[in-house]
């Protein structure tokens, strides 16, 4: 559903850890988990501004924020955040961290790491990509909507070429080295997910998140406070434990029937070709009390609103 290919610090090339490093926390290695500088340029241009626009955030929080807690742009997250990377770079080294911080990050398409984006986008793994390519992706996740490379190819490029400018500007590249990795072409080589079934497995997941949260009295807790704090404290705790039974290696059985499923798919894309008609069908194993098909809509799209469980 997800991919994720987690590699060791010692196995992402230092070019790409310089690439994040300059663009996104110049001085990770010496703050404590936040940069008081930082957070102040951000308040001078939110006020500004008028509106939550910067966030000055260290990798040490953007780590925090993307482990534990929401994206919520409120001054009250901020403080939290803040509080939790003071106490993760106690417990952690800032390699640890690092690490975990590029092996985390979403680089659109449910792609999920450094390693994972060079074996989806260039089909090679990262340390067989050239610096252009390397930075192409780093690009990613500033914003992985506006750089999805499958759709705004040309926005990806010039976040690569700002990218650059700014290895060029620390004194980390020479211009003759940025101008080279410019004219560098750039050639994806998608790899093929195995995910064939996208419309059936969506709803597994979200069936497994409630069984967790069930199990693990997560769904009590939320039912039973009405405090907004309180409430992102207990998503943010069962987030984690989401994280760690998906990165635990789980097998989920189900009672998907895959001929079914296809047929099903077909046959209702088939029905809906003309005009604005949408439909949304479980099929179910009635001696079993299972359910072996799922259709989420015409021109179903991973992760978006499936009309089989999230219509009215």
């Amino acid at each position: 559903v997800e991919w994720r290919t987690p590699l060791l610090l010692s196995e992402i090339p230092s070019f790409v850890q310089q690439l994040f490093l300059e663009s996104e926390d110049e001085e990770f290695y010496t703050h404590r988990g936040y940069n008081i500088s930082a957070i102040i340029r951000a308040f001078v241009v939110n006020a500004q501004a008028d509106a939550k626009q910067q966030g000055g955030s260290t990798i040490t929080q953007q780590l925090i924020r993307m482990q534990y807690l929401t994206t919520d742009k409120t001054y009250e997250r901020k403080i939290v955040e803040l509080l939790y990377a003071a106490e993760l770079e106690k417990r952690m080294s800032k390699e640890a961290i690092l690490e975990a911080y590029l092996n985390e990050m979403y680089f659109g398409n449910r792609v999920y790491g450094i390693g994972s984006a060079a074996t989806y986008y260039f089909n090679r793994p990262l340390h067989a990509l050239n610096e252009a390519e390397m930075a192409f992706i780093a690009a990613i996740p500033n914003n992985p909507s506006r750089y999805d490379p499958l759709i705004n190819f040309e926005a990806t490029k010039k976040r690569q070429e700002r990218l650059l400018d700014t290895m060029l500007k620390n004194d980390v590249l020479t211009a003759a080295e940025v101008e080279q990795f410019k004219q560098m072409p750039i050639e994806l080589s998608l790899k093929a997910k195995t995910n064939d079934f996208p419309m059936y497995s969506d709803y597994v997941m979200k069936e497994l998140k409630e069984l967790i949260a069930q199990e693990e009295g997560f769904t009590k807790q939320l039912a039973s406070t009405e405090d907004p704090s309180e409430k992102e404290k207990i998503q943010a705790a069962f987030q984690e434990k989401f994280s760690k039974v998906l990165n635990s290696g789980i097998i989920i059985d189900t009672a998907l029937h895959p001929a079914k499923q296809q047929m099903d798919e077909r046959a209702l894309t088939n029905l809906l070709q003309s005009g604005n008609l949408q439909a949304g069908a479980a099929v179910i194993d009635n001696e079993k009390r299972e359910i072996i098909s799922i259709f989420g809509g015409r021109e179903y799209v991973s992760t978006g609103f499936h009309r089989a469980f999230q219509a009215v």
